[in-house]
């Protein structure tokens, strides 16, 4: 298993370094490419690469996909912290926080789990939710002030949309523009950033903001997010309900993701 891990790493710079001394030799010709982190996405099981991944920062909404030669796809991102999606059919869907540096020029490696088959029903006890990211959303769930979906909840909605799932939660209303298929979420309670009575929701990930709920930012499709890659979400329809640390705009939704 460290053997194929390591060439998994020697691979990724192999790529990584080639591709950075070509752009080195032309900087007297071009002007400079936007930094960014070469990504290599292996199979957790096999080693072997994995071509055609979607990777989708959830923050800016580019997207792009892992090469079938390589196995590398070079993901413009921009300086600072913001969380990935990973999936591709037939593996388990991964969500990635990830920090850029301004000079971040390097590779990292992630590895796709494939999607177990199907087995026979196995009574289990319900997880430990008291440490990690989740003990964040006990504590804020403890103070009554919000509305909050348990791992146990959103398991009883897996295979439908997010969307559906936010409209049996009070104060919410979910909005489409008509100028795409994306949903996001709305409150009824704040002062009316797209129309009378109705703003856009920020949105966090992880502890990541990645929509803040303000105009020239595109919204945030709440359906990108589907109800199995949730471990929990908090919603709150106004600022006076939300914690200190997460004062933001006029409605806030909080994602956990498993």
């Amino acid at each position: 298993m460290a053997s194929w891990r390591r060439r998994i790493f020697a691979a990724a710079v192999a790529v990584a370094v080639p591709l950075f001394v070509s752009n080195a030799q032309a900087v007297t010709i071009a002007p400079p490419r936007p930094l960014g982190r070469l990504l290599g996405v292996f199979d957790d099981a096999t080693g072997q690469p994995v071509g055609s991944a979607e990777v989708l920062d959830l923050a800016t909404r580019r997207k792009s996909f892992t090469s079938v030669s390589d196995a590398v796809s070079l993901a413009r991102l921009d300086p600072g912290v913001t969380v990935l999606q990973i999936r591709k059919i037939g593996y388990a869907s991964r969500m990635q926080t990830v920090s850029v540096s301004p000079a971040d020029t390097v590779s990292i490696t992630m590895l796709l789990k494939p999607l177990a088959q199907e087995l026979p029903e196995v009574r289990t006890t319900a997880p430990n939710t008291t440490t990690g990211k989740l003990a964040t959303f006990e504590r804020h769930r403890a103070s009554g002030m919000g509305h909050f979906l348990t791992t146990e909840q959103l398991a009883k909605v897996e295979g439908h949309l997010t969307s559906d799932v936010f409209r049996t939660i009070p104060g919410v209303k979910v909005w489409r523009d008509g100028r795409s298929t994306a949903w996001y979420v709305a409150s009824t309670r704040g002062s009316g950033s797209i129309k009378p009575g109705i703003c856009l929701a920020a949105v966090m990930v992880d502890g990541v903001m990645v929509y803040r709920g303000t105009h020239g930012q595109a919204p945030f499709d709440i359906n990108s997010i589907r109800p199995e890659e949730m471990a929990a979400m908090e919603f709150y329809a106004g600022g006076a309900s939300m914690p200190i640390e997460y004062r933001a705009g006029c409605a806030l939704v909080v994602i956990w993701t498993r």
